[in-house]
């Protein structure tokens, strides 16, 4: 048997080892974070996480973020809550960015934070950043001085004036715009293609009706086809009849809408729903004719049916268009090489795009059409670099569709822009692109002239 000091001191000796076993347990564990368990549910809590796509980033550079946030129940996380995650920063410095994310079941994660660095080099300026990478739909949001300064002191376009690919005679009925009493507003005679506009309100304090009556000039039946319209319900609100009619008639679905008019006689060709005092409409109209036809713009009472344009006399011409011009579609096709700096494309200011002039057939005056409302405007490039097309409204309220390379583009998606609105993207290429095809057509009640800014985009890293 161990004598009693020999006991003690082996005790000691495997205590000091337990506890020194211990220590070094202790020292080296890499520790647990608790449970990641909400206890009322037994779900697991999700996990946020994320990375960048690079360590640092330099002013105007866009920002990569990389979520990798999980759930370890696979439920999915279905609200994620960002903190300071702008796409871009124009200011160097340390920007603390924040993710918390929440699984189907309501459980919250703890929020991750990473710190963001941007450094003192600059990848681009606001103004820049805004043109190469913002979307479309959107603004510059410059400031209206700025925009002028920036955009608007650009040099012209070079453009080759095209001839039109139809001669087709517009018929504009603008005049007296706000109808005070029924009557005759326009008229004229059409043989083969013509288009026909219409824009007016009605200022009466009784409800009106506007249609369009066609009397056939000749001894033999005549045909009349329809073969493009642009129609919009009456509304109290200008800019939205403008927009939508153009919008109805850039769009070119295809019809083929015939009536046939008796030798000597008369029809409707077309009757818009009633406008109630204080509402206005647009339409129009591209038409062809077998032979001559008279067609009269009419503001008839809405109670008498069917009127007889004998009935009504010819209403006087106030400040606002009317009259038949020679053409309806104008071609311009930029030129080679027109697009290798920032250039602007004037519509509707009277000197680079000139006003077409015509005849008012009722008083055989010469008149303009300022503004080229009812035209239909084709600007064309071949093999386009990568660009940005934006749009400044210089002369006033605008709200109107364009269609670039087949895609319509509202401008705007709703409301209105106004200059001190700043530029609004219209679209970009991508230097892959055959040609550039950008359609127009005035709206009614926008105001001009607009700057169409083609912007040469940077191949930027």
């Amino acid at each position: 048997m161990l004598s009693s000091r020999k006991y003690l001191l082996m005790t000691l000796i495997i205590g000091l080892c337990f506890t020194s076993i211990t220590s070094i347990s202790a020292a080296t564990a890499l520790g647990t974070p608790g449970s990641i368990v909400n206890p009322s549910t037994g779900n697991s809590l999700p996990v946020a996480k994320f990375t960048f796509g690079k360590k640092v980033y330099r002013k105007g550079e866009p920002i990569t973020y990389i979520n990798f946030s999980y759930d370890p129940d696979t439920d999915g996380l279905p609200k994620q809550e960002w903190t300071g995650n702008e796409n871009v920063f124009f200011e160097a410095g340390i920007y603390p960015i924040s993710l918390k994310v929440t699984d189907v079941n309501g459980n919250e994660s703890k929020t991750y934070t990473r710190n963001l660095v941007i450094s003192n080099e600059l990848f681009l300026d606001e103004a820049g950043y805004n043109v190469h990478y913002k979307a479309p739909g959107a603004f510059l949001n410059l400031k209206t001085e700025e925009a002028i300064a920036k955009f608007a002191g650009l040099p012209s376009t070079e453009v080759i004036r095209e001839q039109p690919a139809e001669m087709r005679p517009l018929l504009v009925s603008d005049s007296p715009e706000t109808l005070f009493e029924p009557g005759i507003l326009y008229q004229d005679i059409v043989n083969g293609k013509a288009r026909l506009y219409a824009n007016h309100q009605n200022g009466m304090i009784t409800t009106a009706t506007f249609m369009i009556v066609a009397t056939n000039m000749t001894t033999d039946p005549v045909i009349i086809t329809t073969t493009n319209k642009g129609e919009v319900f009456p509304s109290i609100y200008a800019n939205l009849f403008g927009h939508q009619a153009s919008l109805d008639f850039l769009l070119q679905d295809t019809i083929e809408e015939k009536i046939m008019i008796a030798p000597g006689a008369t029809g409707t060709y077309v009757q818009l729903p009633d406008l109630m005092s204080g509402q206005g409409m647009n339409a129009i109209y591209d038409v062809v004719t077998t032979g001559q036809v008279m067609f009269r713009f009419m503001a008839v009472d809405s109670f008498i049916d069917p009127p007889s344009p004998d009935e009504y006399g010819i209403l006087p011409r106030k400040k606002h268009i009317r009259g038949t011009f020679p053409i309806s579609e104008i071609s311009w096709k930029i030129s080679s090489g027109a697009l290798s700096i920032p250039t602007r494309l004037t519509i509707g200011n009277g000197t680079s795009d000139r006003f077409i002039t015509g005849v008012d057939a009722l008083t055989s005056e010469v008149t303009m059409n300022r503004g080229n409302y009812g035209v239909m405007y084709h600007i064309h490039a071949d093999h386009p670099p990568k660009l940005a097309i934006l749009m400044l409204a210089r002369g006033g309220v605008f709200k109107g569709p364009f269609m670039v390379n087949g895609e319509l583009v509202l401008a705007p998606a709703s409301g209105v822009i106004t200059p001190s609105d700043g530029i609004f993207i219209l679209a970009r290429t991508t230097g892959k692109e055959k040609e550039l095809v950008i359609e127009f057509t005035p709206p009614a009640a926008s105001n001009f002239p607009i700057d169409l800014i083609l912007w040469p985009l940077e191949d930027v890293d």
